[in-house]
């Protein structure tokens, strides 16, 4: 999946995994492809992380390209958010799956998707 992802040429200011071991082997595999990446650990991408006070921390981040390495449901949660505003629009975030949205303006319901890469 890391090597997809680089076809994209992303660019990655920031990348941020959560403590969980598999975010780690994750982590490990994008250390490789993106040498250059530090990808740092953040309790708040666990999977039962508060979903709506990591979407308030974004802005603070002030970067322009965040890659996230973490767990459903909250990463699904988040997509939803970011997408639709709501967590009523249940989207799916599926497993070994990458999702690039583009967001302006940082509020609910401000993101497109650009792309998603699949295994």
């Amino acid at each position: 999946m890391a090597e997809k992802f680089k076809l994209y040429e992303p660019q990655v200011d920031k990348a941020l995994m959560s403590p969980l071991q598999r975010a780690r082997h994750t982590a490990a595999i994008v250390r490789v492809t993106f040498p250059n990446t530090l990808i740092n650990v953040d309790p708040g991408l666990q999977p039962d992380a508060d979903v709506y006070t990591f979407f308030d921390q974004i802005e603070s981040f002030n970067v322009q390209s965040l890659l996230l390495a973490g767990h459903n449901p909250f990463l699904s949660n988040l997509i939803s958010i970011v997408l639709d505003g709501t967590l009523e629009s249940a989207r799916p975030c599926e497993c070994s799956h990458l999702y690039c949205i583009d967001m302006d303006i940082i509020a609910p319901g401000c993101g497109t998707l650009k792309y998603a890469v699949e295994p």
